[in-house]
């Protein structure tokens, strides 16, 4: 007996496997170590282009609520000035605008 438990003491030596090159468990530890921090990596990574795309869709929505408020103050002109012109060529003309755009906005058919 004495001598099956000296072969399994070196059996279980870190020497041992590193001399006939197995997969220790320090060697699956420093892997998995490395994994981990890879995916850790890519997680802050993601992070920080999420932060980046909330960022750029509160500019998109803020762009598209000065567009709704542009898009109102146009109507408005339109119609006082339509109001005013009684014609829709001379509104249109009179804005600078085509008359079918005009016509749009008024929503005329």
């Amino acid at each position: 007996m004495p001598i099956i438990e000296s072969e399994n003491e070196n059996f279980n030596e870190k020497s041992v496997f590193q001399e006939i090159g197995a997969y220790t468990v320090e060697d699956y530890k420093r892997d998995t170590e490395r994994k981990i921090a890879r995916l850790e990596a890519k997680v802050r990574e993601n992070e920080r282009k999420a932060t980046i795309l909330k960022a750029k869709v509160r500019e998109n929505e803020r762009k598209v609520e000065e567009l709704k408020r542009n898009n109102e103050a146009i109507k408005s002109i339109c119609e006082i000035a339509y109001k005013k012109l009684g014609s829709l060529e001379e509104t249109a003309r009179f804005l600078g605008l085509s008359t079918d755009y005009v016509k749009s906005i008024l929503n005329l058919k």
